[in-house]
């Protein structure tokens, strides 16, 4: 499954060594989808999105339909004949 596509990774300033070596804290996930590109703990995973239900639902279709793919493949692999009404 693809990553989301609005999960970005950032690392906030925290202050500098010297005049050449900043110093950041550790870095952090935002969804770039949200108006404030709010903090967000999916880590691109469509499946785990904080903020919009439609995204996970969407998600968990992709997953089911690849699995069953994987499954009439594996079926088909092993001599069974499978009629796809999906």
């Amino acid at each position: 499954m693809d990553k989301c596509s609005c999960y970005r990774t950032v690392e906030k300033l925290k202050g500098w060594i010297d005049s050449d070596t900043p110093i950041y804290d550790k870095p952090y996930g935002i969804c770039i989808g949200t108006r404030e590109a709010d903090q967000c703990f999916c880590n691109g995973d469509r499946l785990k999105c904080d903020f919009y239900d439609y995204i996970r639902k969407r998600a968990e279709k992709e997953r089911l339909e690849y699995k069953i793919k994987e499954a009439i493949e594996l079926l088909e692999k092993n001599g069974y004949r499978v009629e796809n009404d999906l």
